[in-house]
């Protein structure tokens, strides 16, 4: 029997595997690294900074529980303009953000198998072979959905285990205490660490799909957050109890500093690093399904051209046509650029954009009616504020040619509005 609905915990799994995967098991080492000392409270610091939006987002979830919330959010009390660049800029800031993890990927599967996939294709030609068998699957129904979210949880779950269950045997003071605090590298790491957190505000968009959704998306949202600040935090801590200021390999390295036989290190880190890899599938694969309701949210309110097309669903009641521009769109995205910075930029501002319209609208629904929630809103401004300029200064030391196409695409889609609402006047 085909369900409808996705239960809490279903919801919960699928914000934990956008969130934690590669863009901590890649950057848990920088922020060592560029942080020292002060590497786990990075984790805590960041979260702090970015929790006035979760309660905001938590608060809106409540009161439209509906596909695509973080469009509808800004629509409702902004207008359709406000509530069409919303969506539509975290929509392409979820592709940006899925192209650098699919690409990832295919890099780390290719160094799995010893580099002998390069020698008969190239990286980008395997991006597209992946994002074509992802597109494919987020076709099917919510059964399906389940079940991969429950195996990509239990994968993750075997480097972070290795982390947590081996620092009882090696975890040393003496590491942490010689590990200089560094401030300096906090805001180096802002695009890194807000990357290694996007996708807190996923549930928002399949509040529809959630038994109960109107308070199950709320819970989904809190519980999810704070169980991976708490994770971050634990292992980064554990990191630096382990392995001191400088990390090379941290998950790779557990099990040479645990025995020495050389069988059990060579087939007990393929089995780790076949889990690392996977999480990155789990994050491609979470955030392109949820992503799918943001343009078909937009769609479903008539606010770009080819609306009939893209809100058709298909037997499995998801929209078909929507899944397949969305595997387009980050293929067109990869061919643009593979460049990691950059791809992560256009994904941090894709998010900030929306962060900070969403928060005008929670202002705009209680001004000065409640005062705990006007306090809410102004800190949760203050913080997107924060975050675009932390994410603006370290795109200027790139180069800001690489928001060139994040611009170009989120202009296209303004033009699209345009044309649309010209076609119904």
């Amino acid at each position: 029997m085909i369900k409808n609905k996705i239960s809490l915990t279903t919801a919960i799994l699928i914000n934990i595997n956008i969130i934690v995967g590669s863009a901590f098991f890649i950057g848990a080492k920088d922020i060592a690294i560029k942080n020292g000392k002060f590497a786990p409270l990075t984790w805590i610091l960041f979260g702090l900074t970015l929790l006035p939006l979760i309660l905001v987002l938590s608060q809106l979830s409540k009161l439209y529980p509906h596909a695509g919330g973080l469009y509808v959010y800004s629509k409702k009390h902004l207008g359709d303009f406000w509530g069409f660049l919303s969506g539509w800029g975290y929509y392409i800031g979820s592709i940006a953000g899925n192209a650098i993890i699919i690409h990832k990927f295919s890099e780390k599967i290719n160094v799995f198998f010893d580099g002998s996939i390069l020698k008969t294709t190239n990286i980008l030609a395997m991006d597209i072979f992946f994002i074509a068998i992802f597109t494919m699957l987020n076709l099917l129904n919510i059964n399906f959905l389940e079940k991969m979210q429950v195996a990509f949880t239990s994968l993750k779950a075997i480097p972070i285990l290795a982390i947590l269950l081996s620092s009882f045997f090696l975890f040393s003071f003496n590491n942490v205490s010689a590990t200089p605090m560094q401030y300096s590298g906090f805001v180096d790491t802002v695009p890194l660490v807000l990357f290694a957190y996007f996708g807190f505000a996923a549930c928002c968009s399949i509040g529809h799909q959630i038994e109960n959704g109107k308070k199950n998306t709320s819970k989904a949202i809190l519980i999810s957050f704070f169980l991976i600040m708490l994770l971050y935090s634990l292992m980064q801590f554990s990191i630096l109890g382990i392995f001191g200021a400088s990390p090379s390999a941290p998950f790779l390295g557990i099990l040479p500093k645990l025995t020495s036989n050389n069988f059990l290190i060579f087939f007990g880190n393929k089995i780790i690093d076949f889990a690392i890899i996977s999480s990155f599938l789990g994050g491609f694969y979470s955030m392109f399904y949820t992503n799918n309701w943001n343009l078909y949210a937009i769609a479903n309110e008539k606010q770009i051209l080819f609306s009939d097309k893209l809100v058709k669903l298909n037997k499995n009641k998801v929209p078909h046509i929507a899944i397949i521009t969305q595997g387009i769109l980050v293929i067109v995205f990869l061919l643009i650029t593979q460049r990691a910075s950059s791809l992560i930029s256009m994904s941090d501002f894709g998010a900030i954009i929306t962060y900070l319209l969403v928060t005008l609208s929670f202002l705009a629904i209680y001004k000065f009616k409640n005062i705990k929630n006007l306090f809410i809103g102004i800190l949760s401004i203050i913080s997107s504020l924060y975050l675009l300029f932390i994410c603006t200064q370290n795109l200027l030391k790139d180069g800001i040619k690489f928001l060139l196409p994040f611009l170009i695409i989120l202009g296209i889609g303004v033009i699209l509005y345009k044309m649309r609402n010209l076609k119904i006047n």
